[in-house]
C-alpha cells in the first residue's frame, strides 16, 4: 500500500571540480539547501528480478535557500528513489 510523507532535512553538495581534499574545509564552496515537502512511498514488482517487490519513492521538496545560492538554484527540486 502507497503512503504519503511529510519529509524535511537539510544537505549540504559539493559542486565544484576537487584538486585536492584541503577544498573540503572551506565551507564557502559548499551549496547549502533547506528542504521540506511530500514524499509517496510505494511497493511494485521488480522489471529486473521477477516475483520480487521493489521498495520506491517520490518526492517533492521546496528549497527554502534557494535564492542563496550561486548559480540560482530551482525552488522546487523533485527526486526518485528504490531499492530492492
Amino acid at each position: 500500500m502507497a503512503s504519503l510523507w511529510f519529509t524535511a532535512g537539510a544537505e549540504i553538495n559539493y559542486n565544484r571540480t576537487i584538486e585536492s581534499l584541503t577544498v573540503f574545509k572551506n565551507y564557502d564552496n559548499w551549496q547549502k539547501s533547506a528542504l521540506a515537502g511530500l514524499t509517496k512511498k510505494f511497493s511494485m514488482n521488480s522489471p529486473v528480478k521477477k516475483g520480487r517487490k521493489v521498495q520506491g519513492n517520490i518526492q517533492i521538496l521546496y528549497d527554502f535557500l534557494h535564492q542563496t545560492q550561486v548559480p540560482r538554484a530551482p525552488a522546487f527540486v523533485w527526486r526518485v528513489g528504490y531499492g530492492l
